[in-house]
């Protein structure tokens, strides 16, 4: 992939995080500043999709240095993770690809191997990390190493005030986007310290 392509993608996903919240805004029928008023959490999490939008974009550029090697990425039965993990299959020798659609796993599969790069289907849901561990072991036993960890898996279920938030969509939330990510941090650093070249994103 040259640096066009990765270029492409980054402003592709700064943009469309950007598009998403501008539409949910509207959606909701509510100014920022009334947002703001109504419910602190709709600030933060504004704030934090954003900064996450454009570190995510950032990061991407940087993937151009990096061929070949080991690739897990997470969310990619859909939405940016498949495309990237489609995109970056050019790059990568063998990819982990992990998501609770096993369907569309299977579609972004076909499309991986066209580029020549192995790809191994993970159907798992984040939520259950304890699999997190179960598949870290396993990939210590067969590849001993992992030099790129991309972590693309996400919900939002609304943006609004905290009086319309459902508990059990806020702890799902809460699991999927921070817990998990921690327990994927914490499970692969040492395969990640293995590669002479890893990185997470």
């Amino acid at each position: 992939m040259n640096q066009i392509n990765l270029s492409s993608i980054g402003l592709f996903v700064f943009v469309g995080i950007t598009l998403l919240l501008t539409t949910m805004i509207i959606q909701h029928g509510l100014r920022l500043v009334d947002a703001v008023r109504a419910s602190p959490i709709f600030l933060f999490e504004i704030i934090i999709v954003a900064i996450s939008g454009y570190y995510l974009a950032n990061e991407i550029l940087t993937l151009k240095d990096l061929v070949g090697g080991l690739f897990i990425i997470t969310g990619a039965s859909s939405g940016i993770g498949c495309s990237l993990a489609i995109r970056l299959s050019e790059r990568f020798d063998h990819l982990y690809i992990l998501g609770r659609n096993i369907s569309n796993l299977e579609k972004a599969n076909d499309e991986i191997i066209k580029n020549d790069c192995k790809c191994t289907i993970v159907p798992l849901d984040l939520k259950n990390i304890d699999l997190i561990d179960e598949l870290a072991s396993k990939i210590f036993s067969e590849e001993k190493k992992l030099d790129l960890l991309l972590s693309a898996a996400g919900v939002i279920h609304s943006l609004s005030p905290i009086t319309s938030i459902k508990e059990n969509d806020y702890i799902e939330a809460f699991e999927l986007n921070h817990l998990s990510n921690f327990k994927l941090l914490k499970s692969f650093q040492p395969l990640l310290k293995l590669s002479n070249e890893s990185k997470i994103i």
